[in-house]
């Protein structure tokens, strides 16, 4: 007689399934336990009450920001795959915005740059409004796609290392989105998502990661990089290694908590001390989105979107 599979085994393979062909693309829907805002729904975007502290003027002048953009696609085809493992890579979710793709940027301008394994060159510019330049973001629906903005407050060093390493990257094109690391990267949500369900807390990150298991990938000799050298990434783990690289607030954070920043998903940036989640919108909504927040915020107009 074969052995029956227990009913919560079998939805946790299937979670595992669902999750590993989900990160192959870096450009699935994922699903959230909480909602899209309201006024996304009415109006297209969201400003959300997530201030920049300053201490005094002089400080706001002086300051520079660094920008993650959070992507949460719906596929044109309704019947992808994408769109029908929505539910199940639910299972894994614990964060409190769903993204599965992370870009970076200098402004608030609709110029961000992101690493996936279908747009030729594979880390190139971004435009949620004019997806049709970007082989990953044309397969989306640009009225029903979503994007979230978060910002980090950064020293005009900090600014310009993260500038300075981009640009390499994008004049040498010496990324390669690496597939096999989805694996590494599902089997450490999964067991997150297990370990939240067995204790009760929800937990940001695995307390059994070690920082030290890839400290050769992050020492300060890989800053000078071998142009004819291919660094792997997936896209959330190149915006965590720039950062980890070039802003002291990230990389303090990672080293102090025993974090591994070759570990951190799209989802999670959102939990790194310093970053304020700035806004939401559909993509085609996304320069009114930020004319918005910049209204709203109208002290930060003149430095945070130089």
């Amino acid at each position: 007689m074969k052995k029956k599979i227990n009913t919560k085994t079998a939805i946790l393979l299937v979670g595992v399934a669902v999750y590993l062909l989900f990160f192959t693309s870096c450009a699935t829907t994922k699903f959230t336990k909480f909602n899209t805002p309201q006024t996304v729904k009415e109006h297209g975007y969201h400003i959300y009450d997530d201030y920049f502290a300053f201490s005094n003027l002089d400080e706001l002048k002086n300051q520079r920001f660094i920008f993650v953009r959070l992507y949460n696609p719906v596929y044109k085809q309704s019947f992808s795959t994408g769109s029908i493992l929505q539910t199940g890579i639910n299972l894994v979710e614990i964060n409190k915005i769903a993204a599965s793709h992370a870009s970076i940027g200098f402004s608030l301008k609709d110029d961000f740059y992101g690493l996936t394994l279908y747009a030729r060159p594979q880390f190139k510019v971004e435009h949620c409004t004019e997806p049709r330049k970007n082989e990953y973001m044309r397969q989306c629906k640009p009225f029903k796609s979503i994007q979230t903005v978060i910002g980090l407050k950064v020293t005009e060093k900090e600014y310009q290392a993260v500038l300075d390493m981009v640009t390499d990257f994008l004049i040498n094109q010496n990324l390669t989105y690496d597939v096999t690391k989805n694996f590494q990267m599902a089997g450490y949500t999964i067991g997150r998502k297990m370990n939240s369900l067995a204790t009760g807390q929800t937990e940001i990150f695995c307390p059994y990661i070690e920082g030290a298991q890839v400290a050769s990938l992050h020492n300060t000799e890989e800053k000078s990089f071998d142009k004819l050298k291919k660094y792997k990434f997936v896209c959330s783990t190149l915006v965590s290694y720039i950062l980890y690289q070039c802003v002291d607030s990230y990389r303090n954070y990672i080293d102090l908590n025993n974090l591994d920043w070759n570990n951190v998903g799209p989802s999670d940036l959102i939990n790194f001390d310093g970053f304020k989640v700035m806004f939401t919108s559909t993509w085609v909504h996304y320069n009114r989105a930020a004319e918005e927040y910049l209204k709203s915020k109208k002290a930060l107009v003149d430095f945070i979107d130089k």
